[in-house]
């Protein structure tokens, strides 16, 4: 089959609209891009729900990673408390045990 694509084969607009101000678009006419460009609008053709679908999947995963940045924290904070606990504990134990050795030094 003879080659269907050439480099230069279209120009693509110079310019192109963005969230209200005109941008500048500089992509190279070349055979990679261009192959790149039919197959994204063919994938668009079979699934025009697809954008929507990345949004959503997108925004769930940021739900996510905001989820688990939260029980990370969470759990650092629980051993932190623990081990702070646990010095009390000790801490309590040792003066116990200083007071007891005291009034027998008393008697």
């Amino acid at each position: 089959m003879a080659q269907q694509l050439y480099d230069d084969m279209l120009e693509y607009e110079d310019v192109f609209l963005f969230s209200s101000l005109f941008c500048e678009d500089r992509t190279p006419a070349t055979q990679s891009q261009m192959a790149k460009d039919v197959s994204t609008f063919l994938t668009y053709l079979a699934r025009p729900e697809m954008p929507d679908f990345k949004r959503y999947a997108l925004k769930k995963e940021k739900e996510q990673k905001t989820e688990n940045k939260q029980n990370r924290k969470e759990e650092k904070w629980i051993e932190t408390k623990k081990k702070k606990k646990q010095r009390k504990m000790s801490n309590k134990k040792e003066n116990n045990e200083n007071e007891k050795e005291a009034k027998k030094e008393e008697m």
